[in-house]
């Protein structure tokens, strides 16, 4: 039986451990949801980790849920990042970013496939080893999965490529089953 630090592949990424660390919602950027140099501390001491998920990463001020979290919808965000994402890597660490409202914003309506297309982009460019779309509302359907997704790997093909369903409108299974 493999014991909890044996190595792990995850789809494409090769994990030296079988421990992944779960997004943790730490409100540490400004108040204009800039990344703080904390974040790439707080990150960059987990990096022994098979895999650190990011907190849930907004991409647009609407579809933010609590306060002082992470964006990656400005350039000062995205320069930001570049930091957090070199300490995790520079300490031998992998890391995936959370898309959050990727389908739906709470407040703002559907979102456009192309909004959250260009946060995948962005968190690539920043040399995000993985990436995650989050349907934090649980309101897509399998249609819309498969449309965003569709989006996603003919832009990003190299990247490995996650989801995250909420079941509040009982779609959760079904999205998941979609995304498989």
């Amino acid at each position: 039986m493999p014991s909890l630090f044996d190595p792990l592949k995850i789809g494409a990424i090769d994990a030296p451990n079988r421990i992944v660390m779960a997004p943790l919602t730490r409100g540490r950027a400004t108040r204009d949801f800039v990344p703080t140099p904390v974040m790439a501390d707080y990150y960059a001491q987990r990096a022994s980790a098979g895999l650190i998920i990011s907190e849930a990463t907004g991409i647009s001020v609407e579809g933010l849920g609590w306060p002082y979290a992470p964006g990656l919808w400005t350039p000062a965000q995205v320069e930001a990042w570049k930091p957090v994402v070199a300490a995790v890597h520079g300490a031998g660490g992998r890391c995936e970013v959370v898309v959050a409202v990727a389908w739906d914003c709470p407040f703002d309506g559907r979102t456009p496939t192309a909004r959250a297309l260009s946060v995948v982009e962005r968190a690539v460019a920043l040399g995000a080893d993985a990436v995650c779309l989050a349907d934090t509302i649980g309101t897509a359907s399998p249609a819309r999965v498969t449309e965003l997704l569709a989006a996603v790997g003919r832009a990003v093909p190299h990247v490995p490529l996650g989801a995250h369903f909420h079941d509040t409108r009982g779609m959760g299974i079904a999205n998941a089953l979609t995304a498989a």
